[in-house]
């Protein structure tokens, strides 16, 4: 997922499976619904705006990865 101007957002529950959550500078995504990463997924959040996980649960399994924060600034709430 790569938002690169205003904000992307996900009402619903979402099931990453793997990948990235990408958002530039000045530029977000949003998960307000909530996500599930399943098990042996793993999910990287880059860029330097915001990726937000308000408003709903995040859940993690014992095997999953889960990577936040990288040199260009990149923002988790």
């Amino acid at each position: 997922v790569d938002a690169q101007v205003g904000t992307l957002r996900f009402t619903n529950t979402v099931t990453l499976t793997g990948g990235t959550l990408n958002a530039a500078a000045g530029a977000a995504v949003s998960l307000s619904g909530g996500a599930t990463l399943p098990a042996g997924g793993s999910v990287t959040v880059s860029g330097a705006g915001t990726v937000a996980l308000a408003g709903g649960t995040f859940q993690l399994p014992v095997s999953g990865t889960f990577t936040a924060g990288s040199a260009d600034g990149a923002t988790l709430q």
